[in-house]
């Protein structure tokens, strides 16, 4: 990544754009674009686009467990360990959306009382191998032999066992280009925190690898329950502002714990529900028992 994480983050989330190129990702009738933000400051930006359903969810296309993924790894991880780049969502005008093919969905409102739909926005990653088969990210012989492969691909399979990543379709996953730094990204996560799973496989939602670094898990084992649950309960907020349009706002408290996708007369809310927390902090401990066991080794 080009720029640091927090400024990154800013631009997509908050900052005023015009979008420049939009082209489909993979094939036609794709829901996922590639798009261009062109920022005031001349500066611009490459994100994946994908636009969300009405109501905010269905099979595979879920924002919520896109951003939870991302914010899932900070629990664990820094910023140039990530696995999933930084991922959030925000709500575009129905009138302000760019034009899609013909193939393609139609857009559509979130909630039919605000004419927006949400957005999911994904930092663009360059110089990234598209891996086609799940199973060849995972070269035995290198993570014996290579810390530094080792330390990003057992950070990558701790976050999607964690989440419980269900969907090992090709281009779900990424491999760095850099020989000196081959970091493994996950940059599809809408099939996740769930018994759904895809069709496609879910060869990384179980631990393939036999060690994990000693950072990675001293963290996860400081982590609460309560703390868990306050970082990933309401992951993007929205209030409707004075010109009447859907903002990005500072969290506030939880509008209903069973739900992903929360309104109030004026907000909206997205989050993992108690439930999903609970699961994901039982996998956590889970993790840590069989570290204890010995059935993997730390480095």
């Amino acid at each position: 990544m080009d720029r640091p994480v927090a400024e990154i983050e800013q631009l997509m989330g908050r900052a005023e754009f015009q979008v420049g190129e939009f082209r489909g990702t993979r094939w036609p009738g794709d829901r996922t674009f590639v798009a261009t933000l062109q920022f005031e400051d001349a500066a611009s930006m490459q994100v994946k686009w994908a636009p969300a359903p009405a109501d905010g969810g269905e099979f595979n296309n879920r924002p919520r467990l896109e951003i939870a993924a991302y914010r899932a790894q900070k629990l664990f991880l820094d910023e140039d360990e990530y696995t999933v780049p930084p991922t959030l969502c925000r709500f575009i005008p129905m009138e302000e959306h760019p034009p899609t093919p013909p193939e393609a969905r139609p857009v559509e409102p979130l909630f039919d009382e605000w004419d927006a739909v949400l957005v999911v926005l994904q930092y663009w990653l360059r110089w990234v191998n598209q891996e086609e088969d799940a199973e060849r990210i995972l070269d035995k012989d290198r993570f014996e032999e290579d810390p530094v492969y080792a330390t990003h691909l057992a950070n990558f399979n701790l976050l999607t066992y964690l989440i419980r990543h269900r969907d090992s379709n090709r281009g779900n996953f990424l491999t760095s280009m850099d020989p000196d730094n081959p970091r493994v990204f996950s940059v599809d996560n809408g099939v996740a925190f769930s018994r759904e799973e895809s069709q496609r496989g879910t060869y990384w939602e179980r631990i393939r690898v036999d060690a994990f670094p000693k950072e990675s898990i001293d963290r996860l084992r400081a982590l609460t329950p309560e703390y868990v649950q306050r970082e990933l309960e309401v992951i993007e907020q929205f209030e409707v502002d004075e010109t009447g349009r859907l903002v990005a706002t500072e969290p506030t408290a939880n509008l209903d714990p069973g739900k992903g996708v929360r309104r109030g007369d004026s907000i909206v809310q997205l989050g993992l529900t108690e439930r999903e927390i609970q699961e994901l902090y039982e996998r956590i401990e889970k993790l840590l028992e069989d570290v204890d066991k010995g059935k993997y080794e730390v480095f």
